[in-house]
């Protein structure tokens, strides 16, 4: 198993305008959306579903029933997690999240 932070929205300095432009709008300027992704295969090399770990107390920081492709990620046996941390902005899988991969993404494939 191995886990990876994705980055969805651009933060801070990044933008798509030439360089020295006279004025850049930036939305979202002090924000940024990001993930952890946990990935595993099994020694035959199949790849298991993932889980998305996201930052939040509550399972309401996590994607909506009806986000696009929700439906065809519950399909395919995908877990979408919060974190829980002490840190509220931490997206960092934790020992609770591990937890859940086993009982929800490793254990139905043993």
């Amino acid at each position: 198993m191995d886990q990876t932070g994705v980055l969805i929205l651009m933060a801070k300095n990044k933008t798509y305008k030439k360089t020295g432009s006279r004025q850049v709008s930036v939305a979202g300027r002090d924000e940024k959306r990001v993930y952890t992704l946990c990935v595993a295969t099994t020694p035959s090399g199949a790849i298991l579903p993932f889980q998305q770990v996201w930052s939040g107390q509550t399972a309401s920081s996590l994607p909506k029933g009806d986000s696009n492709g929700y439906d065809e990620a519950i399909e395919n046996g995908f877990h979408f997690a919060f974190a829980q941390s002490t840190k509220k902005t931490s997206h960092f899988s934790m020992l609770k999240t591990m937890k859940e991969w086993v009982k929800k993404i490793l254990q139905p494939y043993i």
